[in-house]
């Protein structure tokens, strides 16, 4: 399969496995389903490649989590990573290290708007939740690449995640 371009959206408006829908693949043994016009995903990753030609790029989406208790693993290869705790709140890693974020708390019962900047010129990158940014020039987990290459959202729990309106 060819590789996405930025600009990218997907509203899951059709109903189906996500597996090759719209330039996504999915990993794991779970499910990744459009239904309803949103993601469902369950204990399964799903990401899409993109062409490599963006050194700034911003994502949008809405994220209805299932909070972790655990840290998921992190490919070495990552960029930005961060995961929704069991408080409903979100661990961000600035670089390798492990930031504990302040803000209103996620719900599992409803969606909230997230928007991640990335800069691979400055190796940075924001985080706003809802309408507060709550990271802000944080490094990068891994520096080894050098411009928007991929997007990779996994789902660990038994429990089904949302995600919807992914614009890039």
């Amino acid at each position: 399969a060819s590789a996405s371009t930025v600009p990218f959206y997907d509203t899951f408006g059709i109903d189906g496995n996500l597996d090759g829908s719209n330039g996504w693949s999915v990993a794991g043994s779970g499910s990744a389903i459009a239904a309803n016009g949103v993601a469902e995903l369950t204990d399964i990753a799903v990401s899409n490649v993109f062409d490599a030609t963006e050194n700034k790029v911003t994502i949008k989406f809405e994220l209805q989590p299932v909070f972790s208790e655990s840290p998921p693993a992190i490919p070495e290869d990552t960029t930005v990573a961060f995961y929704i705790d069991t408080n409903g709140l979100v661990v961000a890693y600035d670089g390798t290290t492990v930031s504990n974020l302040t803000h209103v708390p996620l719900s599992e019962s409803s969606s909230t708007n997230i928007q991640v900047d990335i800069d691979y010129t400055s190796t940075s990158w924001s985080l706003t939740v809802g309408s507060a940014e709550v990271a802000t020039d944080f490094s990068f987990y891994s520096n080894s690449v050098t411009a928007f290459t991929q997007m990779l959202i996994a789902e660990g729990s038994t429990s089904t995640s949302t995600v919807d309106n992914v614009d890039i």
